[in-house]
């Protein structure tokens, strides 16, 4: 959203940093709308996808607006039970890691509905730490191109080294 004063910052840039100022907004956009569809592949196998599936349905917890995770989580599952292969956004993958981060157990021997051993657990847990991982990289590539934009309309031209992080992550 542009204020009276980043109206008059970006009037006083001259036209290199105009056109830099330009090429950044329109590289963040182009970045914003790629991650937007992406998907992300995790490593489970098919038994692994169906035990994700019922800890959605029986072990989820949450409280009140987060039930709308537990939904669209079991929308995003839905074609991994099938296929076996489980392909899936950014905001299911960080909804899945919320609901397990809030399981607990005593000694390794626990049983919740869902998962007979801590291992169980672990396994589904470790691939969607990795799904996680992922997505918190795309996530600092979008902070990092914000910041090339809001150093720009200043004028100010950022790091190098900002900018070429951002170039080695794509």
């Amino acid at each position: 959203m542009e204020t009276p004063a980043t109206a008059n910052n970006e009037k006083s840039l001259n036209d290199f940093q105009r056109e830099s100022l330009i090429k950044a907004e329109n590289e963040l956009n182009a970045l914003r709308e790629e991650l937007a569809n992406k998907k992300y592949l995790i490593d489970l196998n098919k038994s692994d996808i169906k035990l994700l599936n019922d800890f959605n349905k029986n072990d989820a917890t949450w409280k009140f607006t987060e039930c709308l995770g537990v939904v669209e989580i079991e929308k995003e599952l839905k074609d991994a039970l099938k296929t076996g292969k489980l392909y899936i956004g950014a905001m299911p993958i960080e909804a899945i890691y919320y609901y397990l981060s809030k399981v607990e157990g005593n000694g390794k021997n626990t049983n919740t509905t869902t998962f007979e051993t801590v291992d169980d657990y672990i396994r589904v847990l470790k691939a969607m730490t990795g799904g996680m991982e992922r997505v918190k990289a795309d996530n600092d590539k979008i902070r990092n191109q914000e910041f090339v934009v809001a150093s720009r309309r200043e004028g100010i031209e950022p790091d190098s080294s900002i900018e070429n992080n951002n170039e080695n992550n794509n």
